[in-house]
């Protein structure tokens, strides 16, 4: 069994509830960070960027986006998708430097966009994949960070689906991808809970 495991599939196919249910019962020796998307009302707004202290929600409905603390992707007026690149690696570099620390397991809920691009997250991310903490995450699939592309304000920000860091994850000697969808679901389950079951022990 390889060291890490990632999931990777379309959106909402429920990815992060799978491993939010499957790390619930050892939540205090997990560490790491989540993305829960923000809505107000029916409006999707954006995503916060959250460490990992308890059992979390995937989506967060709030009467007033202005109360909500650690946006780092937040929709403008005309639909774009605006980075607060400072709000993102104040809260991951925490989660990764600070909140692993005694930790059996690492979650990273999800890893493969834009911040492919920023050179400090990525080497503070391959120390920890470089590590001895074992990791269960998700990768945003090419799918899903090519629709984020056409949604982000700033063009320089914007991911190839080959950007070299991405590559380096797939390609990693200690990390095992799983695609999921909705044929296989049970069988990722599975292997998922058995998983963080193995490392638990």
């Amino acid at each position: 069994m390889k060291k890490h495991l990632l999931l990777q599939g379309n959106i909402q196919i429920g990815k992060s509830t799978l491993i939010k249910n499957a790390i619930s019962p050892y939540i205090q020796n997990v560490g790491g960070f989540f993305v829960q998307r923000i809505f107000v009302g029916q409006r999707h707004m954006g995503f916060s960027i959250n460490p990992l202290k308890e059992i979390y929600d995937v989506n967060r409905v709030v009467e007033d986006i202005e109360k909500i603390e650690h946006m780092f992707l937040s929709k403008t007026s005309e639909g774009k998708l605006k980075i607060d690149k400072e709000v993102f690696k104040d809260n991951v570099f925490y989660a990764l430097k600070k909140g692993t620390k005694g930790k059996k397991l690492i979650v990273l809920d999800e890893i493969g966009g834009v911040e492919l691009n920023w050179p400090d997250f990525m080497k503070v991310l391959f120390d920890v994949v470089d590590g001895d903490i074992p990791i269960l995450g998700v990768l945003k699939a090419p799918k899903s960070m090519n629709n984020m592309n056409t949604r982000i304000e700033n063009s320089a920000e914007k991911v190839k689906e080959m950007h070299p860091s991405y590559k380096r994850i797939e390609e990693h000697s200690d990390i095992k991808i799983l695609n999921i969808d909705k044929e296989n679901y049970m069988q990722v389950k599975n292997q998922v809970e058995e998983f963080v079951r193995a490392i638990m022990k």
